[in-house]
């Protein structure tokens, strides 16, 4: 059975791994930012696509491959 002091322990670390988690993902975000920026300065096609618009893209291409994944290993 956990103490008090055991489970307070167990809760901050869970918090400060939560923190650390959310600060990792704001920076994911941002080098994300970064590079769409970049691609949209790069490749002329995209220059005056909205973000919104490529970000959906990707996501929908990541999606692909993963699905393609998981068909090839079954």
């Amino acid at each position: 059975m956990m103490t008090r002091s055991n489970i307070a322990s167990a809760v901050n670390a869970a918090q400060a791994g939560a923190e650390a988690a959310k600060r990792e993902g704001a920076r994911y975000a941002a080098e994300c930012g970064r590079l769409l920026a970049q691609a949209k300065e790069n490749i002329s096609r995209l220059k005056n696509v909205p973000a919104s618009d490529i970000v959906i893209a990707i996501g929908d291409v990541q999606e692909d491959r993963k699905r393609r994944a998981a068909e090839v290993r079954l």
